[in-house]
């Protein structure tokens, strides 16, 4: 069996304002708020961490951001509501564009495939402080639960389908895709 292995890759995406607007449920953005924005995901951008991990012989791609990001986006939360959620979408929006960057059918399909979660998995999730292991309910598998308030774990790999995903058919935008066909 392979050493499990797990790779730093540098990204360093660019704010989709697109995503943010969406993201953030707004149709438009003051230039004075942009400007502060702009500012913000470039100090978080040194807080994002990208890995790509190979467990076993299926890649994965982990994106996540800096607890720090969290305590940020708490204290802008209780100072500001409204800022705090445009915040929050702000770090959602940094850790969507670094999968985009890497696996652009992300962006054009709109999901990243949940992975089952395997041992090998959750070993390397654990080790980079990702995966919170939790009791699943009797008769469940075990879910993947992320440590990290902002992070997206799926497979390395291009043209996933949903059947491909952990959720499979309990997801609201579930399609049942034959073998070979796009989603």
């Amino acid at each position: 069996m392979p050493q499990p292995v797990v790779e730093t890759l540098k990204v360093i995406p660019c704010l989709d304002l697109e995503l943010l607007l969406v993201n953030s449920e707004k149709t438009s953005l003051k230039g004075n708020v942009v400007d502060r924005l702009v500012k913000k995901w470039a100090a978080w951008i040194p807080l994002l961490y990208v890995r790509r991990l190979l467990p076993e012989d299926q890649p994965y791609l982990a994106v996540w951001l800096d607890a720090q990001v969290e305590d940020e986006v708490d204290k802008s939360f209780a100072a500001s509501p409204s800022e705090g959620f445009l915040l929050n979408s702000l770090a959602q929006t940094l850790c969507m564009s670094a999968v985009h960057d890497l696996l652009p059918f992300v962006a054009e399909t709109g999901c990243a495939p949940l992975p089952e979660l395997t041992p090998a998995l959750a070993e390397l999730l654990e080790q980079q402080g990702l995966y919170r292991p939790g009791p699943a309910k009797p008769g469940e598998k075990p879910f993947l639960r992320l440590s990290r308030r902002y992070a997206v774990v799926t497979r390395y790999s291009f043209g996933l389908r949903c059947p491909d995903c952990a959720l499979g058919e309990e997801c609201g935008s579930y399609k049942d895709v034959p073998e070979g066909e796009e989603i």
